[in-house]
């Protein structure tokens, strides 16, 4: 009984952990592999190093709401939003290819500054990978900012994509924040203005921890109780 409820709290544990950690490929939708059309495999961990499902949004912006879905594949409380900036487009630069290719090689034009929101998301620490480069390869830099985040404004896109190889500034960049509410905001702009516009090519979502008064520490004191009732009212 001891070593099936430790299992079940522990599994518990790490279902929980996961719950809000997120890939997200913001994708031309069509144009083929050639175009950088598709999403990675749940193989593919990304710059995050996070394997799992990869939500693929084919969406220049407007007022639809994405419901997101969690690395294992089931659907999330999360969603993402975000107005039209420029449109989709992608690149049949062949500096990537592979599962690098599907995810940097195409997105959405940032020709205006644009904000992506990021609700329902539970309270926690969280790393933010912001995935804004130009899918040419060229040396188009921009900023990324994430208000309330320890460094709020960093840089992407300087000197350009290295080929199927991700680099923080180059290729990415990378946000600490401590989420005490439900949504992340996350304004780019190409910096200086295009044209050349960068694209945004998507994000990880990886959280890093939750808060201890969360319903987890609940769940898991709730089998620690029930295993010291067993073995209070089991037989002589």
């Amino acid at each position: 009984m001891k070593q099936w409820t430790i299992a079940v709290v522990s599994l518990a544990l790490c279902q929980r952990a996961n719950a809000q950690s997120l890939n997200i490929d913001i994708d031309i939708g069509f144009g083929g592999y050639e175009a950088g059309a598709g999403a990675p495999s749940s193989t593919f961990g990304g710059a995050a190093d996070q394997a799992g499902y990869w939500n693929r949004i084919r969406d220049s912006g407007g007022v639809d709401l994405h419901t997101l879905r969690n690395l294992d594949g089931t659907t999330s409380s999360a969603t993402i939003q975000y107005y039209q900036s420029g449109p989709l487009a992608g690149s049949g630069w062949n500096g990537n290819d592979g599962e690098h290719r599907l995810l940097m090689n195409d997105g959405v034009e940032i020709t205006v500054p644009a904000t992506f929101n990021f609700a329902n998301l539970e309270p926690g620490r969280y790393q933010v990978f912001t995935y804004f480069a130009d899918r040419s390869g060229r040396d188009v830099p921009g900023d990324v900012t994430i208000f309330g985040a320890d460094t709020e404004t960093k840089v992407s896109g300087v000197g350009g994509m290295p080929g199927n190889e991700f680099i923080e500034g180059r290729t990415h960049a990378v946000h600490d924040v401590t989420l005490t509410t439900s949504s992340i905001s996350i304004l780019v702009r190409t910096n200086p203005e295009g044209p050349p516009d960068s694209t945004l090519s998507g994000f990880q979502i990886v959280q890093v921890s939750v808060p201890e008064s969360s319903g987890l520490v609940v769940v898991a004191a709730g089998w620690l109780g029930l295993l010291r009732f067993v073995r209070k009212t089991k037989p002589l």
